[in-house]
C-alpha cells in the first residue's frame, strides 16, 4: 500500500472555488436518481419562490468530499461520518467557495474532524462537519 505524503496537522486549510452548470446538476440527478424538480425544473422553482434551479445538498458535500481527499488529507482516508446544514440555497451558475478545515485530530484512533464552509460573498450557504480515518 502506498503511503500517504499529505502533511497532516490541526489548523490546515483548503478553499477552492467552484461553479457548477445546468448540465452538471442533470448528470449528477441522474446518477444519484434524484429527479426533485427544485433541481431540474426551472418553472417549478421560480413557482415555489426561488431564483434558479438548486444544486443538489448531496451534490456540494460530495465536492467537499473531493476536497478534502484530494488536496487535505490524501486519499489514503476513509470517510466515516459527516453532518451538513444547507442554510442558503446554491443556484446553477453561482461560484462558490468551499473552505475545508482539520478542527481537531485523535492521534490514538487517527481521526480528525474537519469542518466544512460553503460561502458566497461572505455568506455561509451551507456546513458541515466530516470525520475521516486516516489510513497511512
Amino acid at each position: 500500500m502506498k503511503k500517504n505524503n499529505f502533511r497532516i496537522y490541526k489548523g490546515k486549510i483548503k478553499k477552492e472555488k467552484f461553479k457548477l452548470t445546468k448540465n452538471n446538476i442533470k448528470r449528477f440527478s441522474i446518477i444519484t436518481l434524484d429527479k426533485h424538480p427544485l433541481h431540474t425544473n426551472l418553472a417549478y422553482a421560480k413557482e415555489k419562490g426561488f431564483e434558479d434551479i438548486i444544486v443538489q445538498g448531496l451534490f456540494l458535500s460530495s465536492l467537499a468530499v473531493g476536497q478534502i481527499t484530494d488536496k487535505l488529507i490524501g486519499t489514503k482516508t476513509l470517510i466515516i461520518a459527516q453532518d451538513f446544514n444547507y442554510h442558503i440555497p446554491i443556484y446553477v451558475n453561482n461560484e462558490f467557495l468551499i473552505s475545508s478545515q482539520i478542527k481537531d485530530i485523535n492521534l490514538k484512533f487517527k481521526i480528525a474532524l474537519i469542518e466544512v464552509k460553503i460561502i458566497i460573498a461572505k455568506k455561509l450557504h451551507a456546513s458541515g462537519n466530516i470525520r475521516v480515518k486516516i489510513q497511512k
